[in-house]
């Protein structure tokens, strides 16, 4: 609520300018404002979800030419035509948006590209429709009549931007910091761990193409009226790329940076450069001398000048680590959904799961049995197809032959994040955790899912006062709760890997797959994470990949051995650890 406020503030206070300034800045601001809530528009899909486009300036051109059209053309009222622009840009990056999202880095770069370039030349070629290179003009501004307001003015239609500007800002801001938002953030550090918690990444990209469009669209609009003309240049990608410069000047993902670069890049392009080539050549300065001098943008500026006004280092988390010891770990039983008696049905069953990647065969027909409430081992040497088995069962490979069951419910088709909803939740071999977010943030994503709140676009997140309690309850019960509001970068190693498994009993799984979770561990963490999952309640099944022999044999009670992709043994614990294949291939002979 107080950045909210802070937004009204500035609002107010820029309502000001046209009685201090003359109709020249009134009008160059207007420019600015609109230019700067565009790269606020892509800051949604750059700084949020790591998807930097150079077609983005195709929605905001698409709607002012949607607008465009209606007025001039059509003689439809300028609000009806604003409204049917909008919606054109929008429908546009639904049908488009599904398809892009699917790629990442220079694929999606060059593919936003394409279709921006494709919208400039309908543009430029269909001369009877659109114009061509002369665009369309005398398109007529919106009226206020009701209100007894024209917006013929400079200082009137400056106004009406403002008031735009500052709701879509608003709008902006309330949905980065929802639960949606906040998925953003964490598939922008790991898609992979993001599905493993329950998350549709492709669909959350999805939102993030066409909320981004839409936004970008509302200020096309308002383009195309200010100028009362809107032109292909409107769609050129030199535009998108002015955008993603500001955003990454302004400090992807921080809202407020990219609004202030793509302000002031229009201001000092209009004032100092005006519309030359050498602008291209001063943008690409600018680009250089922020990711030399300042890599994170404007925005971590104050951080930088705190820090050096105060010299004063942050305490350490082992510094706010309590004295005494943590308190007993208590996982709450409410944590764990389903049934939580024993039944002779598998809570877990693979059959004859075979994968081929070309020539290599990592596993070979390997059965897999699971019951309810069992803590369950899975032993081989390097290369023996552990994680991948682990990748079948939880949807991230798909099987060149045979099926999995949760329960009794066959799943080999369904995606991981509908797994997850099915009570099946893993950890990830090497560590995931998102390093810029903190502990609480870390966890409060998953038990966003837990309770069945991450698909909230409005409510911000760490107001959801039952995912956050929540939260807290899973750092307390194991322990770290001294480190809720320290991010993640700055937590220790040992300290990660035990908060990876809080972040995975966040969504309240019926089955944990743990992937070597004493990997890299000293003797003194791993006892640590040891006497963790020696907590864990009864009824919740365990499925652990561990390389730490003693690990495995003081808690697992059944075992799996896999060699070269085959099970070799299968049986309780104490039968394996005797039998002479499994001792003579990996435990050894002596």
């Amino acid at each position: 609520m107080r950045r909210e406020a802070l937004i009204l503030l500035a609002g107010a206070a820029l309502a000001a300018l046209p009685w201090a300034a003359g109709t020249y800045w009134v009008g160059l601001m207007t420019q600015a404002l609109i230019f700067g809530a565009f790269a606020l528009s892509l800051d949604i899909l750059a700084g949020f979800t790591s998807l930097p486009s150079i077609g983005h300036a195709a929605f905001f051109g698409l709607a002012g030419y949607g607008a465009a059209l209606a007025v001039t053309r059509w003689g439809i009222d300028p609000w009806a035509a604003a409204a049917i622009g909008i919606l054109f840009s929008v429908l546009v990056a639904l049908a488009f948006g599904p398809l892009a999202v699917r790629l990442r880095g220079l694929a999606f770069l060059t593919v936003t590209l394409a279709f921006a370039q494709v919208a400039w030349g309908l543009a430029t070629r269909w001369t009877s429709f659109t114009g061509g290179e002369n665009g369309i003009p005398s398109v007529t501004r919106p009226s206020l009549a009701l209100l007894g307001w024209d917006l013929t003015g400079p200082s009137e239609f400056y106004w009406f931007t403002l008031f735009w500007v500052v709701l879509l800002t608003l709008l902006i801001h309330r949905f980065a910091n929802s639960a949606v938002g906040m998925s953003l953030l964490g598939i922008r550090e790991s898609d992979r761990r993001m599905a493993a918690l329950g998350y549709n990444v492709q669909a959350r990209r999805t939102i993030a193409f066409v909320l981004a469009a839409a936004a970008g669209a509302v200020v096309g609009v308002l383009s195309a009226y200010y100028n009362k003309f809107i032109g292909p240049g409107s769609l050129d990608w030199r535009l998108s790329a002015q955008m993603l410069l500001s955003v990454i000047i302004g400090g992807a993902g921080s809202l407020w940076g990219p609004f202030i670069a793509g302000t002031g890049l229009h201001v000092l392009k209009t004032n100092l450069i005006g519309e030359t080539e050498r602008w291209v050549m001063v943008l690409g300065i600018l680009y250089v001398v922020t990711v030399v001098l300042i890599p994170k943008g404007l925005a971590s500026l104050p951080r930088i000048v705190r820090a050096k006004l105060w010299r004063q280092q942050p305490k350490s988390p082992a510094e706010k680590k309590p004295p005494r010891p943590a308190a007993p770990i208590r996982i709450h039983s409410d944590y764990i959904m389903g049934d939580r008696s024993r039944s002779e049905e598998p809570a877990l069953e693979a059959r004859g799961i075979s994968v081929h990647f070309g020539g290599l065969q990592a596993l070979q027909r390997v059965d897999l049995k699971v019951m309810p409430g069992t803590r369950h081992g899975i032993l081989g040497p390097n290369g023996a197809g552990k994680t991948t088995l682990f990748n079948v069962l939880t949807g991230f490979v798909k099987p060149s032959e045979g099926r999995v069951f949760v329960h009794g419910v066959d799943i080999t088709a369904l995606p991981t994040h509908k797994r997850v909803g099915l009570g099946l939740v893993r950890t990830l071999q090497i560590t995931t955790l998102f390093p810029e977010l903190t502990a609480m943030e870390n966890v409060l994503i998953g038990t966003l899912v837990g309770v069945g709140h991450h698909r909230n676009l409005w409510r911000r997140a760490r107001s959801d006062r039952q995912a956050c309690q929540a939260a807290l309850g899973l750092l307390h019960d194991l322990g770290l709760e001294y480190l809720a509001e320290t991010k993640v970068a700055e937590i220790g190693y040992g300290e990660q890997r035990q908060l990876e498994i809080a972040v995975a009993l966040a969504p309240r799984p019926r089955l944990l797959l743990l992937d070597e979770p004493t990997a890299g561990l000293s003797a003194a963490e791993t006892r640590s994470v040891l006497e963790l999952l020696q907590r864990l309640p009864q009824d919740l099944t365990l499925v652990i990949i561990e390389h730490d022999l003693e690990v495995v044999f003081e808690i697992a009670d059944h075992l799996t051995v896999l060699h070269y992709g085959e099970r070799i043994a299968d049986g309780p614990s104490e039968v394996v650890r005797r039998d002479p294949v499994v001792r003579e291939v990996y435990i050894g002979s002596r």
